[in-house]
């Protein structure tokens, strides 16, 4: 039990002694309180300082822990049609990718699939192009090319393949140019 030293006791007279002269109208509704201890608080033992501060820690977590384990029930509960598959969703259910069944063959699978798109693609880009071209009016004529010309382009190939050749070798022949 803690004293109260005579300075103290002063001090609280002198702050009674103010109320007084002010009157009771003008005190505050916290001066006015005073708390009565209830038959049920009076009978209940005193708790321990570590009572008050590791049971009440104790008793706040498993209040929690219970409004926890209620939710999950009423959630349990609420959630009591399970669904059901389909026939179709059942004969469906394994996974695309077969990694657990089949792991070797992912990659041809995969390259197989592309192959396929790959395909469908080359055959849509086919068709808008004969799409494109069947709207199209320009027809070009072309005409055979005289044996003279063809001739003349044979040997004039075989000329500048001859050239290059020599210049290939001359190249391994002679010395460096930078020296």
């Amino acid at each position: 039990i803690m004293r109260r030293s005579a300075d103290d006791k002063a001090t609280a007279q002198s702050m009674i002694s103010e109320l007084d002269e002010v009157g009771p109208q003008h005190a505050s509704e916290e001066s006015m309180f005073k708390p009565t201890i209830t038959k049920k608080a009076a009978s209940m033992r005193p708790r321990s300082a570590s009572e008050m501060s590791r049971g009440d820690l104790l008793k706040r977590e498993e209040t929690r822990r219970k409004v926890k384990e209620r939710h999950a029930a009423e959630l349990d509960s609420s959630m009591a049609s399970h669904p059901k598959l389909t026939k179709v969703a059942q004969d469906h259910n394994s996974s695309r990718l077969k990694l657990r069944e089949d792991p070797e063959s992912y990659t041809l699978r995969v390259q197989e699939a592309r192959r396929i798109r790959d395909e469908k693609l080359d055959v849509a880009k086919r068709e808008k192009e004969a799409r494109e071209l069947k709207d199209c009016s320009f027809a070009p004529v072309l005409t055979k090319c005289p044996s003279y010309v063809k001739r003349w382009a044979r040997a004039s190939a075989t000329k500048r393949r001859q050239e290059a050749e020599r210049t290939q070798l001359s190249e391994y022949d002679t010395k460096p140019q930078w020296r």
